[in-house]
């Protein structure tokens, strides 16, 4: 499936209803040969791998090792190729920690927002909704509409604040 063919697909409103568990596997197969795709090994893999993360964020060399280790045959581009169908079909996203490789996660099309302490390294999810005014601020200045949970959001956390003294 090309990225034409995904975007042309209708807004990822399928995706929202399939639970990220063991048991959406073959729903989401079968969403991707909706959208023009195949329901391929190397897919399910891919899946599985994400699924086994149970919420945690993985960089891609991550999901290869994993996906590799049951499947030695599959490549690392074809995983990648799969991460980047996956993020389209709106059932899994990434994010910019910091300076390194993307972050990968089953998102079931929920943007997760990110903090990352320039300190120690921490990554913590926040809360959307913490974002809401900001967001809302620049937009009604500018007309830009933030995605910022692309990238995460730089500071210190408390631990390094309270032991900096």
């Amino acid at each position: 499936m090309t990225r034409q063919q995904a975007s042309a697909a209708p807004p990822e409103a399928r995706a929202t209803e399939i639970r990220l568990d063991g048991n959406a596997i073959d729903e989401v197969m079968s969403l991707i040969r909706e959208r023009g795709g195949r329901s391929t090994t190397p897919r399910r893999a891919v899946l599985e791998e994400l699924i086994r993360a149970a919420g945690d964020l993985r960089v891609a060399e991550q999901i290869v090792s994993g996906v590799q280790a049951g499947h030695p045959n599959i490549g690392d581009s074809t995983v990648y190729r799969t991460l980047d169908l996956l993020e389209e079909l709106g059932l899994v996203s990434h994010v910019h920690l910091g300076h390194g490789p993307s972050h990968w996660y089953l998102s079931g099309n929920r943007r997760r927002w990110y903090l990352t302490c320039t300190h120690c390294g921490n990554a913590t999810e926040a809360d959307p909704a913490a974002f809401d005014s900001l967001a809302t601020d620049v937009a009604g200045r500018t007309g830009f509409v933030l995605d910022a949970g692309h990238f995460a959001v730089t500071g210190i956390c408390a631990s390094c604040m309270s032991s900096a003294g």
